[in-house]
């Protein structure tokens, strides 16, 4: 961080029925050496050595900044990849609070997102996170659903706005995945969530997903994560979003 040498780039969230962009995910990335080095390589290492806080924190602040160029053109949200150690902060709401104010970004146009290995922690605590986040306005969605710790029990308490089903299941959506994605959808309707497909990466995948009825794609099929300095480029390539549709106003 003091070198500068970590990024964001960001990947969009495309809404299915208009293929129109309804939000970026925020990626870290760290360039050492000329080197592109993969978060799942450091983040471990900062959250053993208790470094991920300030990591946190640096890119809720980039984020926001850069969402806040987006909105002001298009209800564009950004969406935040957060630990589980960070959602045990007792400072965490406070600095999510404190960021949007600085940006000056509207507390809608922030998504939270959090991995499945939250089930396996406090979910009383995890709970009341997701509340006060909520009642600030801003989405709270599980990543990487149905890979660990999840269960249908925990998904109803924890009253999470989005689901993003991992890849494993889209990549095998001719065989098993489609059951288990059908299955998903039905759960979202009953619990009132929206759902985001995560690796997408072929025409014939997002059709069956589309099939399905899930709400959102994300993957290499639609883009790979954009540099900053080409987000401009990319978004006037695409339409305007229909605002009465997006994952932003959406419940």
């Amino acid at each position: 961080m003091e070198n500068q040498q970590l990024r964001l780039v960001f990947q969009p969230i495309i809404f299915s029925k208009s293929l129109k962009v309804s939000a970026f995910e925020a990626l870290i990335r760290w360039k050492y050496e000329d080197e592109d080095i993969p978060p799942e390589a450091f983040i471990p290492i900062a959250e053993q050595y208790g470094l991920i806080h300030e990591i946190g924190a640096w890119v809720l602040k980039k984020a926001c900044e850069q969402a806040k160029q987006w909105s002001t053109e298009q209800d564009i949200a950004v969406c935040v990849n957060v630990s589980v150690i960070q959602l045990h902060d007792e400072n965490f709401i406070s600095i999510v609070h404190s960021t949007l104010l600085k940006s000056s970004l509207p507390a809608k146009l922030l998504h939270i997102e959090i991995t499945e290995s939250v089930f396996a922690s406090d979910l009383t605590l995890i709970s009341n996170q997701i509340k006060s986040l909520q009642a600030m306005g801003i989405k709270v969605s599980i990543d990487d659903f149905g890979t660990g710790y999840s269960s249908l029990s925990a998904m109803q308490d924890l009253a999470v706005n989005i689901v993003k089903i991992d890849r494993s299941f889209v990549n095998k959506i001719d065989s098993n995945g489609k059951a288990i994605i059908s299955a998903v959808m039905h759960i979202a309707s009953a619990l009132n969530f929206l759902v985001v497909a995560e690796g997408v990466e072929t025409k014939e995948q997002a059709q069956a997903l589309l099939l399905l009825g899930v709400h959102y794609f994300q993957g290499f099929y639609y883009s790979k994560p954009i540099e900053i300095e080409n987000i401009p480029r990319y978004l006037e390539n695409n339409l305007t979003p229909h605002n009465n549709d997006n994952l932003n106003n959406s419940t």
